[in-house]
């Protein structure tokens, strides 16, 4: 990408300015005006760790330097080491040709290292020399090389606690822990969970040619109440299939279909058992009990007693009105 103003590229691409935000904008500026600093992005799956690496690096001095992103869960522990410090020909079996590893790769960009809490014990030691040293050796080879890039490393684990159960070392998680950003999670975003929905609708507007203008109170509701375990991910795939499915105007509550999956806490609990009625009664009879204890354990609320059952939002509302219990 060409020249750009950093600060504006900043707030152009974490959207929002609910407090969790504002904290994310201001700590991504430190980090991104101090090009020697290690930082650790923590969050749930999808709450937009890699968008946020992406922002520092751009937003940082070096944003013309390459970007390099090597998850830790995706790769082999036999092929990650290779692909973080590069190999000499010959070095093991299928080794065919020198490779040039990522470390070396990003030059005097960034390192993002996702899901860190993922790396082997073995390479978290070489890790520990990169970070104090900024020296490493690829596989096969005896001369150290250098890193200039920036290292940014990110989990959605409490790496305290895996220090904890001897699965991460302390020394490492220190080194890393030196600035500290958390993505928040899409239920603790107030209405900026809005204005990234109508991001995306933009997004899915230009993609499949249509001109569809918001989302009606309907469906927002239903956007609102969901508490979104996939977070951004998870939401970008709603509004997708919406968008899909609409054809003009706003996009209604029948459009927005939430897959229902098992919960944890209270709500699990609450789902636990349901009271089954005595043989020799219809199936229709079976369903109707059922929607009747669901919705009285939801306090009414729809959305609630479609997750305890499983059920998308529009099913339960249809069977609740075919049996008069909405």
């Amino acid at each position: 990408m060409g020249k750009i103003d950093r600060a504006e590229f900043i707030d152009g691409s974490v959207v929002g300015d609910s407090p969790p935000i504002r904290r994310v904008k201001a700590l991504i500026k430190l980090v991104a005006e101090h090009p020697g600093a290690t930082a650790l992005i923590t969050g749930e799956t999808g709450s937009g760790k890699s968008l946020a690496a992406k922002v520092i690096h751009h937003a940082s001095e070096n944003s013309a330097e390459p970007f390099m992103e090597v998850n830790c869960s995706a790769i082999p522990p036999t092929l990650l080491e290779s692909q973080l410090f590069g190999h000499k020909k010959g070095a093991f079996t299928g080794a065919t040709d020198k490779s040039v590893g990522m470390a070396e790769k990003a030059g005097k960009g960034t390192l993002f290292l996702d899901e860190i809490g993922e790396l082997p014990l073995e390479l978290q030691a070489k890790l520990l020399t990169l970070v104090e040293r900024r020296r490493f050796i690829p596989v096969g080879d005896t001369r150290e090389r250098k890193m200039e890039a920036r290292l940014i490393t990110a989990s959605n684990r409490d790496l305290s606690d895996l220090v904890a159960e001897g699965k991460f070392r302390k020394d490492l998680f220190y080194r890393l822990n030196v600035l500290m950003i958390e993505a928040p999670p899409l239920r603790n975003i107030g209405d900026d969970l809005f204005k990234l929905a109508k991001i995306f609708l933009d997004v899915f507007n230009r993609k499949y040619g249509k001109e569809l203008t918001g989302f009606s109170s309907g469906a927002r509701e239903l956007l609102g109440e969901h508490d979104w375990p996939g977070n951004a991910r998870e939401l970008r795939n709603v509004v997708e299939r919406a968008t899909v499915l609409a054809s003009e105007g706003e996009l209604t509550e029948e459009h927005i279909v939430i897959q229902s999956v098992e919960g944890g806490g209270e709500r699990k609990r609450k789902a636990e058992r349901f009271s089954l009625p005595e043989e020799g009664v219809s199936l229709e009879e079976v369903e109707k009990r059922l929607i009747r204890e669901a919705l009285e354990r939801a306090d009414g609320n729809q959305s609630e007693a479609a997750r305890l059952l499983g059920l998308s939002r529009e099913t339960l509302r249809y069977r609740a009105n075919k049996y008069d219990l909405s």
